[in-house]
């Protein structure tokens, strides 16, 4: 039987790298900082910030120190791009942020406009200014996960223990016809740490939303819920404008979309989850693989959180939303019990003191 490991960011943050969204506007921000000490000014396309007072030489670690530093009249900062302060004003209330989910709760502010009286050629020039502000946000987070060096990390025992066990259990790239595809949603290597284990189970790695490292090719990076009852009212539109940044016109710009239905349409196949968050985001590829007749179960590699707690329930409910409605039997028949599945790395509680 084939199997289709699905790869999100919890694979890297469990390799120890800084890949969340609230990663990189650190690094922004910190960017921003340093400039201030040294020349006293900064201006790109996001912001305008000028030093009003000395300010110490250290790195700025959190949003909430620069905010300190803001508040405290230290230096003026000024936003030029509307997102990119929403997402700094999100991460303030939520201390999370999703990006792309924020980009589409924003576009849908083109249904409230038109309510409350607005022009379509306002409303239309408010979501060409939206989508520029989103691109130059998908640009330097291009640029940030391009800078994180995977060779500086280390293969996790427990992952690759639980890899080279699921792949050897049905003789993947022994026996024929039985292969193994890594779907890494991705942007970074950190699949190479395992190269060794992969090559010699002829298991190979699409990188679905392509490489940050890659100077040829773009990232995907937007919307993937095409199954939104929102998204069918902006399709209706009829303006080519409202979808730029959905995932689904992106894939078209190479070839891996197309290899990655090759490869579920061949043959039966088993889903390992490992550090997918199942968000909806991207929905609309999620659906096409649980849904799928050849997708046989679904194996998730929860994570432990230690003292007993872990987020296995949770990411049924992600999986779940997944499944159209007269799919849910499916999706109970698919979907393996807790007491078989496995964490995607041990926390041993309670931590021993060295």
């Amino acid at each position: 039987m084939n199997q289709l490991y699905i790869i999100g960011n919890g694979f890297d943050l469990a390799h120890g790298m800084k890949t969340k969204y609230t990663d990189f506007i650190v690094w922004y921000l910190n960017g921003v900082y340093t400039r201030l000490v040294k020349t006293g000014v900064y201006e790109d396309e996001l912001v305008r910030s000028t030093r009003k007072k000395d300010l110490p030489e250290i790195e700025i670690n959190s949003i909430t120190k620069f905010d300190e530093y803001i508040k405290n009249d230290l230096f003026e900062f000024i936003y030029k791009n509307n997102f990119f302060k929403l997402i700094i004003n999100d991460v303030s209330i939520r201390k999370w942020i999703d990006i792309e989910e924020l980009y589409f709760r924003q576009l849908l502010l083109y249904d409230a406009k038109r309510k409350v009286g607005e022009t379509w050629d306002e409303i239309d020039g408010f979501v060409q200014k939206h989508n520029d502000e989103f691109h130059i946000i998908k640009i330097l987070l291009k640029e940030y996960l391009a800078g994180i060096d995977v060779r500086i990390y280390s293969p996790i025992v427990d992952i690759h223990s639980n890899l080279n066990s699921y792949l050897a259990k049905y003789n993947i790239g022994v026996a024929e016809n039985q292969r193994a595809l890594f779907l890494n949603f991705n942007y970074t290597k950190t699949l190479d740490l395992y190269s060794d284990l992969l090559t010699r189970h002829k298991a190979y790695i699409l990188h679905i939303h392509g490489e940050a490292d890659n100077d040829k090719q773009g990232i995907v990076f937007g919307y993937g819920d095409e199954m939104n009852d929102h998204y069918i009212e902006i399709e209706k539109l009829n303006k080519n404008e409202y979808l730029r940044n959905f995932k689904s016109f992106d894939y078209f710009k190479a070839n891996q979309y197309r290899q990655f239905l090759q490869f579920i349409n061949r043959d039966i196949f088993n889903v390992f989850i490992l550090g997918h968050s199942c968000g909806l985001s991207d929905r609309i590829l999620l659906n096409s693989i649980f849904e799928h007749e050849n997708c046989n179960e679904i194996q998730i590699f929860y994570y432990d959180k230690g003292n007993g707690e872990n987020d296995f329930i949770e990411k049924t409910y992600e999986i779940s939303r997944h499944f159209s409605g007269s799919k849910k039997g499916e999706m109970r028949k698919k979907i393996v019990p807790f007491e078989n599945s496995e964490p995607l790395v041990r926390v041993n509680w309670p931590l021993t003191k060295p």
